[in-house]
């Protein structure tokens, strides 16, 4: 059975949907319809009140909590490897963590990073097929997982890490079994059966097309800060739309047999205890266990460490550019992205920044854009050593939404709010900030990102202390409208206007057009 889409699918939609809208209209006299429009008026004269929010419960500022709870780390070194531990009440539930370094490897193999990670655990071994191992994983553990991991330097602009991450976690009871199955990876990994390639590679395409209508969003937001950061824009080849669009053009190949030799050529320069680090949480019981299962893992691996984990490095040849590029999709819905350059997390404005995210969002954008125009969402995304960027999800109203972006900047730092407001968005902060974190991810932050408690409790009184002035004074140093670079990308139907090109005041942007409809997969 075969199924093909219907390529005027979204046209004969329209066109009946234009077809009712014609036919309710001729059943309307002259006064329903006058009717009609006195009640759109109205809609939108309450939309544009402020809300009388003074009967609402609040929590103040000050019942905040003006520290956060310090997490008590162990550093040890296994067989010349740094592992990180922490003795935390998980139940019985041992969590380990490993990042592979790969700024050492050659960008032939780099570039394999992405299709690596998608297949490792499920290609089986030279003791056990696929079926073989992941059943024994399922059995002992919650799953063998490796995944792209990209983390910006927490205190210097534009220096990233770059790796794989591992992870996985089991009962105490299985710990042993746990590591003897990553031992088996790390020393028995079989990368030949092309079939199951294939097959891999087909499902993971059609995974990350689903994602798509989905996290929309989330991939303009990506190709908009692609352009801005270094980070950004590696995180983008390995994770965003390209990811996607590589993907798909490898499901669509007769054969991936000539993918074989470089995956192998990887794993080979990768399962390496060369540039690797780990870290286990677990409890008072099993910790013991889990670090003496953890060194004999380490002592198996060939090679020796002989470089800083983490290791970070920056592209000196990078440059950030203005870019207006609109990706058409056959969505009936756009998904908006503007995006600026941000600070790291401990810079004196990165907490500035996270407050006018907050009033961005709910102050203005919500008004403007998801009550008057009609989106699902909308919201800006403040991320550390990243971007700053606005966005809108499931949006009919491409060109105004865009033009809000702009408006919303304006609004703020003619300081159009008020301290109450102030307060609303720093408790927002706090919310996000001081959520619960479960046993088996406290510490992580430090060992993923470098982010400690020491960080953290600088940023948190940061957001206590800054001010209304503080928050404009940010806003105008890395938002402003054509004093700081930023990139717009657009995820949506086709649209003929040259609007897209006209946002923002750089004459020297780039304005371009990606139609993805000739890869049909991806819808």
């Amino acid at each position: 059975l075969v199924m093909n889409p219907d390529d005027q699918h979204e046209e004969k939609i329209r066109a009946l949907e234009q077809k009712n809208i014609d036919r309710k209209l001729g059943e309307l006299d002259v006064a329903s319809r006058a009717s009609i429009f006195d009640t759109g008026l109205k809609l939108l004269e309450h939309q544009s009140k402020k809300e009388d929010e003074s009967c609402l419960p609040r929590l103040l500022l000050k019942d905040v909590a003006p520290s956060i709870e310090m997490t008590k780390l162990n550093h040890l070194n296994m067989s010349g490897v740094k592992v990180q531990t922490t003795e935390q009440a998980t139940n019985g539930v041992t969590y380990f963590r490993a990042v592979l370094n790969t700024s050492h490897l050659p960008h032939e193999l780099k570039r394999m990073v992405p299709l690596f990670c998608e297949v490792a655990t499920k290609m089986g071994t030279q003791d056990r097929d696929y079926r073989q191992f992941s059943q024994a994983a399922e059995l002992k553990t919650g799953g063998l997982h490796t995944s792209v991991h990209i983390s910006p330097h927490p205190t210097e602009l534009g220096r990233f890490e770059q790796g794989v991450l591992l992870s996985s976690h089991c009962l105490e009871a299985n710990t042993e079994a746990m590591f003897s199955l990553w031992k088996e990876l790390f020393l028995r990994l079989k990368l030949e059966d092309d079939e199951r390639l294939t097959q891999l590679v087909q499902m993971c395409a059609a995974g990350l097309a689903q994602t798509l209508a989905d996290s929309g969003h989330q991939y303009a937001m990506a190709q908009a800060e692609s352009y801005l950061n270094a980070c950004a824009q590696l995180q983008e080849e390995f994770t965003g739309i390209s990811h996607i669009t590589q993907m798909k053009t490898l499901a669509e190949a007769p054969s991936l047999k000539f993918l074989l030799p470089q995956l192998r050529a990887l794993a080979d320069a990768l399962l390496k205890k060369d540039s690797i680090r780990c870290s286990l949480n677990a409890s008072s019981v099993g910790l013991s266990a889990a670090e003496n299962c953890l060194g004999g893992l380490l002592s198996s691996i060939p090679g020796a460490c002989t470089t800083g984990c983490p290791e970070y490095v920056s592209e000196p040849d990078f440059y950030a550019k203005e870019r207006k590029i609109h990706m058409v999709f056959p969505f009936s819905v756009n998904f908006c992205a503007k995006s600026f350059n941000g600070v790291p997390y401990i810079h004196p404005d990165y907490s500035s920044l996270q407050i006018a995210s907050q009033l961005l969002s709910f102050k203005y954008l919500l008004r403007e854009v998801r009550e008057k125009g009609g989106a699902y969402g909308v919201g800006v995304s403040v991320r550390p050593g990243g971007c700053l960027s606005f966005y809108s999800y499931r949006d009919p109203n491409m060109e105004k939404t865009l033009d809000v972006f702009c408006d919303s900047v304006a609004w703020l730092t003619r300081g159009e709010f008020t301290e109450e407001d102030l307060e609303e968005a720093k408790l927002a902060c706090f919310a996000r900030i001081d959520k619960p974190t479960t046993p088996g991810n406290r510490g992580a932050a430090a060992f993923l990102h470098g982010v400690t408690d020491e960080m953290k409790q600088e940023h948190r009184q940061r957001l206590f202390s800054s001010t209304k002035d503080d928050v404009i004074a940010a806003v105008k140093r890395w938002v402003s409208e054509g004093g700081c670079p930023s990139s717009v990308a657009v995820i949506g139907p086709e649209n003929n206007s040259q609007r897209l090109g006209d946002i923002g005041s750089s004459t020297e942007s780039e304005c371009s057009r990606y139609d993805t409809r000739h890869h049909r997969g991806l819808c």
